[in-house]
C-alpha cells in the first residue's frame, strides 16, 4: 500500500524533473530548457521567469525552486514561435525513458 498522499508524490516528480532540468542547464546555460513530462513542459528559475513574461503566465513558487512555469505540450508552437521572436534560444527536452519514481 502507498503510503504517500498526492502533494508528496507531486513534490518527488517535480524533484526528479528539477534535476533533469538542472543538469541540461549546467551543460546549455545561456537557453532556455524545457523538461517534458507526461503532458506538460517544465522549466525552473530564471527559465521560467522569461517563459511566464512572454507567454503571459503566471509562474507558480514551491519547495524545490523558487520558480516554476508548466504549459500543456499542444502549446509549444506558439511557445517556440514567441521564444524565438524575442531573441532567445530554446530547447525541448523529451525523455527517452521513464523518470525515477
Amino acid at each position: 500500500m502507498n503510503t504517500e498522499n498526492p502533494i508528496q508524490i507531486e513534490n518527488k516528480m517535480l524533484q526528479s524533473t528539477f534535476l533533469v532540468w538542472q543538469s541540461m542547464k549546467v551543460k546549455f546555460p545561456d537557453v532556455i530548457v524545457l523538461i517534458r513530462r507526461d503532458d506538460h513542459y517544465y522549466t525552473f528559475g530564471s527559465d521560467a521567469e522569461v517563459v511566464s513574461i512572454l507567454m503571459d503566465l503566471k509562474t507558480e513558487e514551491n519547495n524545490i525552486d523558487k520558480s516554476i512555469c508548466h504549459l500543456p505540450h499542444y502549446c509549444t508552437d506558439k511557445l517556440l514561435q514567441t521564444i524565438v521572436k524575442a531573441g532567445c534560444r530554446i530547447a525541448l527536452c523529451d525523455p527517452l525513458s521513464s523518470f525515477n519514481k
